[in-house]
């Protein structure tokens, strides 16, 4: 059994375009940990890298849906 303290961090950075039909962007995530076993001078460390990168296209609604959505928006009061 071992009572360490740890020390961890998060950094997190984005960009993106968003037009009428498309849109896409990419996403970075740097995560890290770090502590000091106990007894010991070793040092642990875990760093983790992750990036995701998006494209999409909007389609039109179909008809029936898009006619109950703008009947419910209209029911909404500005």
């Amino acid at each position: 059994y071992q009572d360490n303290f740890i020390l961890r961090w998060q950094l997190r950075s984005g960009i993106g375009y968003n037009g009428t039909r498309t849109y896409g962007g990419i996403y970075g995530s740097f995560q890290g940990a770090q502590y000091k076993q106990e007894n010991t001078t070793a040092m642990n460390t875990e760093d983790r890298l992750f990036f995701h990168i998006f494209i999409g296209y909007r389609f039109k609604a179909p008809k029936p849906l898009k006619e109950k959505f703008d009947w419910l928006n209209d029911q909404i009061p500005e």
